[in-house]
């Protein structure tokens, strides 16, 4: 038997036997919400396995098998893999009854063989392929079964990665003695925003590279390197779990104290909340309780938001079985991506700078306050990197929301109207000229912004803003909106720090219209005395877009 599935083989039996959190199945829920209702509903219990598996019946053919509605759980792997360019051996409306009897294994592309190969050797009889097992021409069948990825990945045995095949045709089983593992490991599906969510929920994968293989569960790591199982860190310095299978654990396991019995933990629900939006959404206590919560989510969209998606329309639904394992527990609400009751905070993301150039897509997905209208950029969010250190909220104690929306939606959501996708604010808007050039060595934009002499808070500021997505050389006008201060001593121990989000003007009758282009961060030494800086203050109401 190959070296590789020998290994493999007794990981699977000793994480099956001792890993208590592997074994661990997070409870499945749809989320559904509009306006001011939030409705989560419990997936039953018998109705946790995929719709169709592929079995192997014989040496020369595999067949795809129907499961209804059963609470018994029959095991099962699956298999992530890139599609890449060429059109993927899939089941469709026309070959489905065909595929049900018969697909021969000769007719299959080299990374499916493969897959069914080590299935097979590790003992299963059955697999889920995506191009298979869904049709993939029922729109409908579709939409449905990608809302279900979190239970498939969740509820398999193990998942196999094929991270070296660009495409269903390239294979991973690789002949060779050679066990140097391949630098392109990070370069096929790493860079998957779907593959991001499989490997997160997955409880155990076997990643095929070079011509070797590595075992990730939710405790342990190994490869054949070295082949015994070793209990990985829960977490690093800063106390943030690295592992994505760790960041997943936690969200899993997280629970808003005092929300939930034992009993809320073994039975089916479902419940609606109706609650008004806004910052008064939790109490200041309960807000402490969920600021954990919140950390490791900002954390987990650093990993997500630089993957690639083959369509633009899926950066919700790609991370929706993530999202709606966490919402069951927390009850928070989502509005284009953001926490309700959290959106003084959710608000000041930015795209990272050093990190890949971000876009904006081709077509409209989501409004420009939410980070799902950019992509490819690292999507961080500092405040909660910077707690427990605590800034002054500079913004009127209310924020309108917009309806709440779902991540089980295709995007842009065409139900919607712009006065769904508008946050209203309160606040100090100042003007600003924003600079654009490009550096004559990389090429890259140079950015400079100048605020006007009675906005500032200072005369000697230094101005640090990050784009949402790069700019066209010129010069624009642009308006500052400060929401949060940190007062000289609590950040920086010579600098006082305004953090503002920089928009940008769209209405032709009310310039207060307006959607963001930025992130601001002002750093000075000394303040304007406070007298003539209050007479400079201007409350406005914004309208962002």
């Amino acid at each position: 038997m190959d070296t590789k599935i020998v290994a493999a083989r007794k990981w699977l039996e000793d994480c099956l036997r001792d890993h208590k959190s592997c074994r661990r199945n997070a409870k499945q829920s749809t989320i559904f919400a509009i306006g001011s209702m939030h409705l989560v509903k419990d997936i039953g219990y018998d109705d946790c396995m995929p719709r169709r598996l592929l079995s192997r019946d014989s040496r020369d053919y595999i067949r795809l098998e129907i499961f209804e509605k059963t609470i018994t759980r029959t095991p099962y792997l699956t298999l992530i893999h890139c599609w890449g360019s060429h059109e993927a051996f899939k089941t469709t409306t026309a070959n489905l009854e065909a595929h049900k009897y018969r697909i021969m294994l000769s007719d299959l592309p080299r990374t499916y063989r493969d897959a069914i190969e080590v299935t097979y050797a590790l003992g299963y009889r059955y697999l889920w392929i995506d191009s298979l097992c869904i049709v993939q021409d029922d729109e409908e069948e579709w939409k449905r079964e990608a809302t279900r990825m979190g239970l498939i990945y969740g509820n398999a045995a193990c998942t196999i990665a094929a991270m070296d095949a660009e495409d269903s045709e390239s294979g991973f089983l690789k002949i060779g003695t050679s066990e140097k593992p391949s630098s392109r490991m990070a370069n096929v599906l790493s860079s998957r925003a779907w593959v991001t969510q499989e490997r997160m929920i997955s409880p155990r994968t076997l990643s095929y590279t070079g011509n070797t293989v590595y075992w990730e569960c939710r405790e342990c790591d190994a490869n054949q390197q070295n082949p015994q199982l070793d209990k990985r860190l829960a977490a690093n310095r800063s106390g943030v779990p690295e592992n994505p299978k760790q960041i997943f654990e936690f969200l899993r396991d997280f629970r808003f104290e005092g929300m939930e019995t034992e009993d809320w933990e073994e039975t089916q629900h479902e419940f609606m909340d109706i609650l008004d939006g806004g910052l008064s959404y939790f109490s200041d206590e309960e807000k402490d309780k969920l600021v954990p919560f919140l950390k490791i989510w900002w954390y987990f969209l650093e990993l997500y938001t630089p993957c690639k998606l083959s369509h633009e329309s899926d950066k919700f639904l790609a991370m929706n079985g993530v999202a709606a394992i966490t919402q069951r527990h927390t009850r928070l609400r989502n509005t284009w991506g953001l926490w309700g009751g959290f959106l003084e905070h959710e608000l000041l993301w930015h795209v990272d700078p050093n990190g890949p150039v971000s876009k904006r897509p081709e077509r409209w997905r989501a409004p420009s306050w939410s980070w799902a209208s950019v992509d490819n950029g690292k999507v961080v969010n500092d405040y909660y990197k910077r707690l427990p250190v605590m800034p002054q909220l500079m913004i009127m104690p209310k924020i309108e929301v917009p309806f709440h929306t779902s991540f089980d939606q295709s995007l842009p959501i065409k139900a919607f109207r712009p006065k769904s996708y508008c946050i209203k604010l309160n606040g100090d808007l100042r003007k600003a000229d924003l600079f654009t050039k490009l550096d004559n060595r990389s090429k890259s934009p140079i950015y400079n912004i100048y605020l006007d002499p009675c906005g500032r808070r200072s005369e000697s500021e230094k101005h640090d803003f990050r784009p949402d997505a790069p700019l066209t050389v010129g010069s624009r006008e642009v308006w500052c909106f400060l929401v949060l201060y940190y007062e000289k001593g609590s950040l920086d121990p010579d600098e006082h720090v305004d953090i503002r989000l920089v928009l940008e003007s769209i209405g032709e009758e009310d310039e207060r219209i307006m959607r963001r282009i930025g992130y601001l961060e002002t750093r000075y030494s000394e303040m304007r005395d406070w007298n003539d800086f209050y007479e400079d203050y201007w409350w406005k109401h914004v309208e962002l877009r």
